[in-house]
């Protein structure tokens, strides 16, 4: 028998260790597969939500690529632990290194070229429903079938350096070793020490202090003040948590009389203690991965009720601003008539002119008189503002950053000062365009101040009725996607808006699932491979028990016990995490509505698909287990 006929024996002879890190591995090129497919379609790359799109799948591609290396890297790494000895014996033997170099290239890489035919195959099998299930999540018509090489050379190119180098590199993990290592590494008795005190306060103060930093965050969230300093100290605290915290406390438990005095309730938790203390970086390996999922997931869903309360945020759910020098307002005016008469809109129209000013808030600024303000209030639907004389209503456009308690109005040589009596984010006119900085509304009798200032420019705004807001989606698009580069003017449609927020916020989400499903399968991944690897311990700690009384029932309980300690575990903390980051998001956000039904939502399917996970898993392995012990 030849190195590579003994390679191939490894790989189809143990494939129940590698299973975990084949599905993974799988799975990543699957998913990375679907996202090339999505990011080449002819349909994609000429739509509305071609921009954002191939960004977000680029985006997903190389964070599944980052993350796929380093979870191959850390499998390889862990799986050759496992079979020092079997490496120890091929060395005396007589297999030389470079035979033993070549063999474990050899089963890495063949390993990985699987992966990578399956998940590609998968892919492609899966790529019509994919389109169909994309195309109606972005509100795009039903995407047609489309195969191309461009992504099946980027998939399955990507996939084959990335094994090709681990596989190359995966032989050094072990070049060091003397044979007597080799042979008792994996075998050889764990020694671990106990909770250190001091690490253990670390764990408490560093979750603490992140979690109420984070819940009592006040405005903004400040990217490196508040979002690195909390991330760090949640990480290190979550470590230290697992490391530290959970064995200082299961030492006492282990210490209770109530423990000692049952015997099936010492047995699970002294089970779960050695378990802690070997499988510590790998419950927080899952815990980390878990957090990001429902983090990057859960967001996503969250922004969704922005979308959905967007009609909030403007008063009138048509707006034309024409800017001084607009030869085509005219035109322009046509295209959006036309528009509402062919979808049948119920709507109030108002229309006037406003001046165009330099003031301290912005170079560009809208100023109306309380007179007319109102009269466009009450189309609005909303009453009366008193606007006091020496003072000015502010209404902040989005690039607006104005924080003063006066505006001064540039008229000629001179400036008149006015206090600023209100402010809002909410403008009865939106300009939606990064060219006019606010609006500001000035008393009556204070207008005869700006009498040597024509009004020159002009806005229209249409009042739909509540129920056709949506409606307002076909309203001259064309327009609205110019607006922001557009100095003459400035055009809102609620419905074009909701329609490209909506598109754009279900590209993320549709990016960010389908990672979150890369690290919850990679999690469950992590979980199947430590069970697998203490197998043979196991199977001989279960055997012995039996033979001085443990009952099967009893042997069922305890491994049940310990198989929902450590599935759910990372779980709950995960869950944890993720609900004080959802809390900061609230609280930051708290005027786009609220996001507890979001949350909820996601951390309920993550939790059905972990339930469902643990019922196979738990079956599965007491069929091995059973199996293994001849019962």
């Amino acid at each position: 028998m030849n190195m590579r006929q003994l390679a191939w024996n490894n790989v189809r002879r143990n494939f129940q260790v590698y299973w975990s890190y084949f599905i993974s591995s799988s799975f990543s090129v699957m998913i990375f597969g679907l996202c090339a497919l999505f990011m080449f379609h002819p349909e994609i790359e000429s739509g509305t939500v071609k921009e954002i799109g191939k960004y977000a799948m680029y985006s997903a591609e190389v964070i599944i690529f980052i993350f796929s290396f380093l979870f191959v890297t850390y499998s390889v790494a862990a799986y050759l632990r496992l079979r020092s000895k079997q490496l120890g014996v091929l060395t005396i033997l007589g297999a030389k290194p470079r035979q033993i170099r070549n063999m474990l290239f050899l089963e890495n890489f063949l390993l990985g070229l699987a992966s990578i035919l399956f998940g590609m195959g998968m892919a492609l099998l899966l790529s019509k429903l994919f389109y169909l299930a994309s195309g109606k999540f972005l509100d795009l018509n039903t995407l047609s079938f489309y195969m191309d090489w461009k992504p099946l050379v980027l998939t399955m190119g990507s996939f084959f350096v990335l094994f090709l180098v681990v596989s190359m590199f995966t032989p050094y993990f072990v070049r060091s070793k003397k044979i007597i290592a080799l042979l008792s590494e994996s075998s050889k008795p764990r020694h671990f020490k106990k909770a250190n005190l001091f690490f253990v306060l670390v764990a408490i103060a560093t979750l603490g202090y992140g979690y109420s930093r984070a819940i009592f965050i006040n405005g903004q969230l400040d990217i490196v003040k508040d979002f690195l300093v909390i991330v760090g100290l949640v990480t290190i605290g979550t470590y230290f948590f697992f490391s530290q915290f959970l064995i200082f406390l299961f030492q006492k438990i282990q210490k209770s009389q109530g423990i000692k005095a049952n015997g099936e309730r010492m047995l699970t938790v002294s089970g779960l203690s050695f378990r802690l203390k070997d499988h510590a970086r790998t419950f927080f390996l899952m815990t980390m991965v878990l957090t990001v999922a429902f983090c990057s997931i859960g967001t996503f869903s969250a922004i969704q009720s922005y979308a959905e309360n967007i009609k909030s945020f403007y008063p009138t759910e048509i707006n034309y601003l024409s800017l001084p020098g607009n030869k085509n307002e005219e035109k322009h005016m046509n295209l959006i008539r036309k528009g509402i008469e062919k979808d049948n809109l119920t709507y109030e129209a108002f229309d006037g002119d406003i001046r165009v000013m330099q003031t301290s808030v912005a170079k560009t600024t809208l100023v109306m008189s309380g007179g007319e303000f109102n009269e466009l209030r009450k189309i609005q639907g909303k009453k009366p503002v008193d606007v006091r004389s020496g003072s000015v209503l502010y209404y902040r456009n989005f690039s607006s950053t104005y924080q003063g308690d006066t505006v001064r109005f540039y008229t000629g040589n001179s400036g008149i000062a006015k206090t600023i009596q209100s402010r809002s984010n909410i403008a009865p006119i939106v300009a939606n365009n990064p060219n006019v900085g606010a609006m500001l509304v000035v008393a009556d009798a204070d207008m005869k101040e700006f009498a040597s200032i024509q009004p020159d420019a002009h806005y229209y705004t249409y009042n739909v009725k509540d129920s056709q807001w949506k409606d307002t989606n076909n309203i001259a698009p064309s327009l609205m996607k110019m607006t922001s580069r557009s100095t003459e003017y400035s055009y809102t449609s609620v419905g074009v808006l909701y329609q490209m927020v909506r598109q754009a916020y279900n590209v993320m989400l549709l990016v960010s699932s389908l990672v979150g499903i890369i690290f919850f399968v990679t999690s469950a991944s992590f979980l199947y491979f430590r069970l697998f690897t203490n197998f043979d311990e196991d199977v001989k700690q279960l055997t012995i028990l039996r033979r001085i009384g443990l009952s099967a029932s009893q042997q069922r309980s305890i491994i049940t016990k310990q198989l929902a300690f450590q599935a759910f575990l990372p779980l709950i903390i995960a869950m944890i995490h993720s609900s004080v980051a959802f809390v900061t998001l609230q609280t930051m956000y708290k005027e786009y509505g609220n996001i507890r039904t979001e949350l909820a939502v996601v951390l309920g399917c993550f939790l059905v698909a972990q339930v469902v996970f643990f019922i196979w898993l738990r079956l599965h392995y007491m069929g091995k287990l059973n199996k293994a012990m001849g019962v």
